[in-house]
């Protein structure tokens, strides 16, 4: 797998077309500076900048890029570990069940 393409910001000056095709910039090095600082309040904060990545890369670069291959191999991976990340325990759905019922009796 290589994160080359997706490991820091995009330079506008060194790239001005970048910022024309996409409005949303993210990066691996910008994920990681939010998650040492504590920017992601949930689980799904991370995986909506992961997913904007992976559609960046989708919007600029060609198909039969490298990028585009490196960006979906990096989805194939990340993906089965997002889905255990993001996938409630059984004692997060207990708690939820447990308000559901409060809630209905009250």
């Amino acid at each position: 797998m290589h994160s080359e393409p997706f490991e820091k910001p995009i330079d506008p000056e060194e790239n001005p077309e970048s910022y024309k095709k996409i409005k949303e910039h993210i990066d691996l090095k910008t994920m990681k500076e939010k998650l040492e600082n504590f920017k992601y309040l949930t689980k799904e904060d991370f995986v909506v900048d992961l997913n904007l990545l992976y559609e960046n890369a989708k919007i600029y670069f060609s198909k039969k890029s490298k990028a585009f291959k490196y960006a979906k191999e990096l989805k194939e991976f990340s993906d089965p570990l997002i889905e255990k990340l993001v996938k409630p325990n059984q004692t997060e759905i207990d708690e939820l069940k447990a308000i559901a019922r409060e809630l209905k009796n009250n």
